[in-house]
């Protein structure tokens, strides 16, 4: 049967493999998924006409990551398999982590503008950009809609929010020149629920202690 370590159905190949999918791994394959994913934002929000190559790009990149990764873990006997972790997989894995800290501010400088521009044009208030925009903000007003209206407020805010953002993405593509065919018609039913929902929804006042617990990361 082999049971001793080392040997068929022993300690030591059980405890590797533990080791490989239970430790490494789900580290790993994000990171592979991360190339697809940056690609397809890439071919969505770009405006080169080499921008629909972008998804093809990154499936091979996180195909070729894929292999390169399980052939650390035979090639050589497996010897080089933590080498590849550590000096491949860990600086590939910071470099994803501060590229989500970038696009986090990104986005939401873009959804300042983009919803600065629709409050302008009236398709929302001014007063509710900030507490849109970033997700510490977006957090704090779920929290006081909970605490004045219950499980039912927090779900109104929400879905408040959510179409806000959606139409601030869309509006955002609107002002770089990229909108979709059918921009009105979605922007026009986006606006038509915000406003459904607006008699329902309670933001923060601005100069409530929330706004600066809301402001500053936390």
């Amino acid at each position: 049967m082999g049971g001793e370590d080392g040997g068929p159905g022993g300690l030591g190949p059980a405890l590797g493999v533990l080791i490989v999918r239970g430790i490494f791994s789900p580290f790993a394959h994000p990171l592979f998924t991360v190339f697809i994913g940056v690609s397809v934002g890439f071919a969505v929000t770009s405006r080169s006409r080499w921008r629909w190559f972008a998804p093809v790009v990154g499936y091979l990149l996180a195909v070729l990551a894929h292999a390169a990764w399980n052939g650390s873990a035979s090639f050589g006997g497996g010897r080089y398999f933590v080498l590849t972790y550590l000096f491949a997989m860990v600086p590939a894995f910071l470099v994803v982590v501060g590229f989500a800290i970038w696009a986090r501010r990104r986005e939401a400088a873009m959804l300042t503008r983009s919803l600065g521009d629709a409050a302008a044009r009236g398709f929302l208030g001014r007063a509710e950009v900030p507490w849109l925009v970033r997700l510490p903000a977006r957090r704090a007003s779920r929290r006081y809609a909970r605490d004045l209206g219950g499980p039912a407020g927090a779900r109104v805010m929400k879905e408040y929010q959510q179409q806000a953002i959606e139409l601030g993405f869309l509006h955002d593509r609107y002002l770089r020149g990229t909108a979709p065919p059918d921009f009105v018609a979605r922007g026009t039913d986006m606006v038509t629920r915000l406003q459904a929902l607006r008699p329902y929804v309670l933001f923060p006042r601005p100069s409530a202690s929330g706004f600066a617990r809301a402001g500053d990361g936390r």
